[in-house]
């Protein structure tokens, strides 16, 4: 008990009045006490010696990079805190009569920040880039220690801490001026500030440099000319960040913060975990109540720490913020874009419920679900107008380049009803949360859940929105149709245990044996002996499971049921079984290709020999430019590859590279594994492709167990049998896997910090960006300035894939070959004109393409449009003609037989390399119609064509099939791009061929 009480003791000073240690008090002592007077010194609050805080000022800026730019910063603000001073009453003497009341109160909200500039040299202040406050890495504390003591933070005061907190900041009044085109030039600068900003990753200690520099400018001319708009404007224009926002009227801290226990993560409002006692405030520990042995025990862990601020002012700062984003609010901004509404109800007008064996699978629309969800208890929901559905996802990833102990999470919502092409531009994604870096990953998702819960609640009933098709809000419902993550993620949104346990799948009651301690075996591909799971089993159990009063029954619970408690299944609609889908990026590319290849390495199936020819067959592969290469030290970097590495690496470079290297029977296994990948991967796919690749994953498992034994087969294997039924579900694997929320994360990554409560600096830069996405722009020089915004087509045009699909495989009629929807031409392009020859050749092309139409050979037009690239459903295609584009010029399509000769039957794809392209004009029904073509010289076929198996063919490389009709072909037809490498096969060279898919716009 002594040393208990000799840890917590802690003495003040008299003359600071700060609490400090026994050792730091007489380390104090000796600095600021004058022995020969026996006094102390005056020195007022003293900064902590242990703790380095960076100042922090709201008005002026908000986050900074580096120490450098700190400095340089401060420099700049002293330098320019006077002369703004002076600036400003020489411009007074020039209007004496608008000045002064129009002044005064415009610089009332900056008066604290020249005042601060001005009064302390520029060593001493250090701007800070955000007005956060804390420093993530010093948030840890254990109790009797140093780190308990309050921190001291220099140049912060309380109107900081509040806007961190949500509480009230000083109201701010922003006088305009009375000449109007002021107002409006000065609301276009903030806009175009903003937008810069956001668009180009700016900092902004940056743009207030900028703003500062174009103030004295305007200044300057605004005392040697005699404008009247001019002078105005510089009275009136923004010298810092906060006045741009406050002119434009931004919030950025539009989003709600709780204070997150760094325990057992319950959420708390900042006024719940404080209180005050003797007329002191004083935080409160955590509350959170579990049952240990039948008693219940509380957590107690600390949820803020004290800081001191500017006049010795105490103040408690959360250790952990967790930043909630409004569902409501953030649908409401995204309906309020012009055409957004109309462009989630575009899926009716392709939308088939017809389940028949014809029918192909393009998008999520194509599933089961998406039917099911036609209507629900009897009343309609998709089928009826203004009901969405959306898709979540939880992802963490690391901010910090240099750091891999420091891990946040983000919760994304994406609107299932807008079109493929553009449902995950990051413009039209919720950011729902941000989850603080924690010292481990949290073990439930449910206190982070449940704000969203509520609001989803809410939206299932329906609420009114306001949106751009009416200036009255209408009726919307949502409902949460699809949970896609990584399997740790999936299985704490769902209420599901981990892959580790005994029943570790979300979709079958399979038993994998292994107890504590040991390997757990998950062999075993008799899928008929696997009891499915189902929605009303699995709530059942996890509402039981909630009920259980003692830490054992819970465990012993969870482990017969292998489930947990979720928030999520509050949502009467939700089917965790269901919904929570097989991530095919995590389980194909970063699960099974990552792990057989490790199982490679350690077990000696390859070499370092190996590895050496591995690593010059992946130089000799030769692809375009925008698919990207697998780093060619693959002994050292495969442990670092990316999730599109690994796709890569299977799809196009494996059966090449490992072709002689890797034992046969090994091959061919790992042969059946690509060939399933290839077909899951297509952008389009039939019931026959779902049912090929469900069975070629089946006998890779089979085989894979045989060769490496059971307890080399992974969770992820298992999970590939449930594949189908994700498939079947939600259509192709493109339509819902993980790569788009990849890519999010290094959006994330662009984002200016310093490094401190990240989580808000994050929220406020979305909060920003989101902002200038949905402003609308002035119509005062609207013509004159909006060129400069660069603003994109958010929504864009419509991509009918079902119909490209179509057009490259099936057969000739039926087909619409004049719809060229998804095909892009450039702006540059050179006339030239056939000769008879020519058009007798595209004329016979014109009868195969239309075999129910005549054609008259005067119809056909002399003079084509030649174009060295096009794109088609947004993927670039080049040719001979344009150098540049010469490895995107190889292209694959059903055209051709193996005499050369077109075949409107065959669907035997074929290797070509294009020529040029070009637009052609012909009458159809007296109507000119224009169409685009390609001239492509195909390869022809070797004997040894299948040498490398099924994935890699091989062509002869420098010889080509003759002339003729099959020279053309309409770019519709065109199925894919190839990569490929030369090599000698006997005395021949020849190319090995392997197919690009497609890549959709996501």
């Amino acid at each position: 008990m002594a040393s208990v009480e000799r840890k917590q003791k802690s003495i003040t000073c008299e003359v600071c009045h700060v609490a400090y240690s026994s050792r730091s008090y007489w380390r104090h002592r000796r600095e600021y006490f004058n022995h020969s007077s026996n006094a102390w010194i005056d020195h007022g609050v003293q900064r902590r010696p242990a703790k380095t805080v960076a100042t922090v000022d709201r008005h002026q800026s908000d986050t900074s990079e580096s120490s450098d730019e700190e400095g340089a910063e401060a420099a700049l603000k002293w330098r320019f805190g006077n002369i703004e001073e002076i600036m400003r009453k020489k411009l007074q003497k020039h209007l004496p009569s608008q000045i002064p009341d129009v002044l005064m109160d415009h610089d009332i909200s900056k008066s604290k920040d020249l005042e601060e500039t001005c009064d302390r040299p520029p060593d001493l202040y250090v701007d800070t880039e955000e007005t956060t406050c804390t420093n993530s890495t010093a948030t840890e504390s254990s109790s009797g220690s140093e780190d308990d003591l309050p921190e001291t933070w220099e140049g912060v005061d309380e109107n900081d801490i509040l806007a961190d907190l949500n509480g009230p900041l000083a109201p701010v009044t922003v006088r305009k001026s009375k000449v109007p085109v002021v107002n409006c030039l000065l609301h276009w600068l903030v806009l175009f500030t903003l937008f810069w900003q956001a668009s180009c990753h700016i900092s902004d200690n940056a743009v207030q440099w900028l703003l500062r520099f174009l103030f004295q400018f305007l200044n300057i001319i605004g005392l040697n000319t005699n404008s009247e708009i001019l002078t105005e404007l510089a009275i009136f224009f923004p010298t810092s960040m906060y006045m741009v926002r406050q002119i434009i009227g931004l919030d950025r801290d539009d989003f709600d913060k709780y204070i997150v226990c760094p325990k057992c993560t319950k959420l708390y409002r900042y006024d719940d975990c404080v209180h005050v006692v003797n007329g002191l405030e004083r935080a409160k520990l955590c509350s959170s109540t579990k049952y240990k042995r039948g008693r219940p025990v509380k957590c107690n862990e600390p949820l803020l720490k004290e800081v001191i601020l500017n006049g010795g002012r105490r103040k408690f700062y959360p250790l952990k913020i967790f930043c909630a984003n409004s569902i409501i609010n953030s649908l409401e901004k995204l309906l309020m874009r012009d055409g957004f509404p109309d462009a989630c109800e575009e899926w009716r007008s392709s939308y088939n419920s017809e389940q028949s064996d014809e029918k192909l699978y393009s998008d999520i629309y194509d599933g089961k679900v998406w039917q099911d969800f036609q209507s629900v208890g009897g009343k309609k929901f998709l089928a009826d107008e203004r009901n969405y559905a959306l898709q979540i996802n939880v992802d963490w990833f690391q901010p910090f380049k240099n750091r891999n102990d420091h891990s946040i999470g983000v919760i994304y919502f994406v609107i299932l009803n807008l079109p493929r092409h553009v449902r995950y531009k990051f413009e039209n994604v919720i950011i729902a949360g941000i989850i603080p870096a924690l010292k481990r990953e949290p073990s439930s998702l449910n206190f982070f859940m449940e704000p969203f819960v509520d609001e989803l609640k809410s939206l299932w009933k329906g609420m009114r929105l306001q949106c751009s098709l009416s200036r009255v809000p209408l009726l919307f419902r949502v409902a949460v149709l699809c949970v896609v993550a990584d399997m740790p993620a999936s299985r704490k949104i769902g209420g599901f245990k981990s892959h580790a346990a005994n029943f570790g799948c979300s979709r079958c009651f399979k038993f994998f044996p292994g107890g504590f301690g040991e390997k757990k075996d998950y062999s075993g591909f008799d899928r008929e002996n696997w009891p499915p799971r189902t929605k009303e089993r699995h709530n059942t159990y996890a509402k039981h499971l909630n009920q259980s009063k003692t830490q054992a029954e819970f465990r012993k619970r969870s482990q017969k049921y292998g489930t947990y408690y979720s928030s999520m299944i509050e949502l009467e609609y939700f089917d965790a079984v269901r919904f929570c889908v097989v991530d095919p990026m995590h389980n194909l590319f970063l699960g099974t290709a990552k792990n057989v290849f490790k199982l490679w390495m350690s077990s000696n199936i390859l070499t370092k020999q190996n590895l050496q020819m591995i690593e010059d067959r992946l130089v000799q592969m030769n692809v375009s430019t925008d698919i990207g290469r697998v780093p060619s030290k693959i002994s050292s970097n495969y442990g670092t590859y990316s999730a599109d590495e690994w796709k890569h690496w299977t799809l196009i470079f494996s059966m090449y590279a490992l072709h002689d290297i890797l034992p046969n029977e090994h091959l061919r296994c790992w042969e059946k594994f690509v060939l399933a990948c290839r077909t899951l991967c297509n952008p389009v796919m039939t019931k026959t492709d779902i049912l090929k690749a469900d069975t070629l994953l089946l006998n890779f498992c089979r085989q894979f167990q045989r060769l490496y034994g059971r307890y080399a087969v992974k969770p992820n294997m298992h999970m590939h049998c449930h594949l189908k039924e994700c498939l079947q579900d939600y259509g192709p694997i493109s339509a819902f896997w993980c790569f788009p929320f990849e890519r999010y994360n290094g959006v994330f990554g662009h984002f200016t910090t310093n490094k401190r409560s990240i989580e808000i600096q994050f929220m406020r830069k979305l909060t920003v960006l989101r902002f200038t996405e949905n402003s609308k722009l002035p119509d005062q020089f609207i013509e004159e300035f909006s060129p400069f915004f660069q603003i994109q087509n958010i929504l864009g045009a419509s991509l009918d894939l079902s119909q490209l699909y179509l057009s490259t495989t099936h057969c000739f009629d039926g087909v619409d070959w004049s719809n060229a929807c998804l095909v892009t031409i450039p702006s540059v392009y050179k006339e030239a004109s056939f000769d008879l020859d020519d058009r007798a050749v595209l004329f016979d092309v014109y009868q195969l393409m239309y075999p129910s139409k005549n054609f008259q050979f005067d119809g056909l037009g002399q003079v084509i449009r030649r174009y060295g690239s096009i794109h088609i459903a947004g993927e670039r295609y080049g040719s001979k003609l344009e150098c540049r584009t010469l490895r995107s010029a190889r292209i694959i399509a059903s055209w051709v037989n193996n005499d050369g000769v077109i075949d409107s039957e065959t669907r035997n794809l074929r290797p070509g390399k294009v020529d040029y392209y070009f637009s052609h004009v012909v009458n159809i029904n007296e109507t000119p119609t224009r169409h685009y073509f390609a001239c492509v010289s195909w390869y022809k076929h070797h004997a040894e064509r299948y040498q490398f198996g099924q994935v890699a063919e091989t062509w002869y490389a420098k010889r080509f099939e003759r002339g003729g009709p099959s020279r053309f072909i309409p770019v519709q037809r065109i199925h894919c791009r190839f990569a490929a490498a030369e090599m000698k096969v006997g005395s021949d060279t020849c190319l090995i061929v392997n197919h690009v898919h497609r890549r959709v716009s996501v």
